[in-house]
């Protein structure tokens, strides 16, 4: 019957959500640095491997309770059976533990996802802005509004000559 001392897990959990959260803090500055954030939610997936890890050992161990438990009771050997169930309960309790665990860093992955899209959206927006501020910058109104008078006297006139073409000529009479 093999002990498995929790500590270790607790640590390795600890230290990844603490290192994780400590790839968004590090640093004095506040920018959004996508190679952190990647860095952390990588670290916070190889915890997850490891509890996977951990939960397949815990179910083995679970099951081997549980037959070495059955095979006890029947050779009448109850005192032991019980302290086999005990067991096998002992470890279901932590696989729900660690399966919690599992959810929380899960949920913390999604949000930090959903954190780096719209961080990046609002860069792409906050760039986007900069860029029409400059061209709008570089835009003399002035310059354009002459541009644009310019170009209705030129239809206007465009517009005039048409039209004197398009009257009759003084030879134009009607012979009836």
């Amino acid at each position: 019957m093999a002990y498995i001392d929790p500590r270790p897990l607790l640590w390795y959990v600890h230290g990844a959500v603490a290192s994780a959260a400590g790839a968004l803090r590090s640093g004095s500055s506040s920018e959004y640095d996508p190679e952190k954030v990647t860095e952390a939610i990588e670290k916070l997936r190889t915890t997850l491997g490891y509890l996977d890890d951990k939960v397949q050992s815990m179910c083995q161990c679970t099951a081997r309770y549980a037959t070495h438990g059955r095979a006890l009771f029947r050779r009448g050997n109850r005192t032991g059976a019980l302290h086999q169930m005990k067991l096998k309960k002992m470890y279901e309790l932590e696989i729900a533990k660690i399966d919690q665990i599992k959810f929380n860093i899960e949920s913390n992955i999604l949000r930090m996802e959903s954190m780096c899209i719209m961080l990046e959206t609002v860069s792409v927006t906050k760039d986007t802005s900069n860029y029409v501020q400059l061209i709008n910058k570089n835009v003399d109104l002035d310059r354009l509004e002459s541009m644009i008078e310019e170009i209705s006297e030129q239809r206007d006139t465009s517009q005039d000559i048409e039209s004197i073409l398009s009257q009759g000529t003084a030879t134009d009479v009607d012979y009836d």
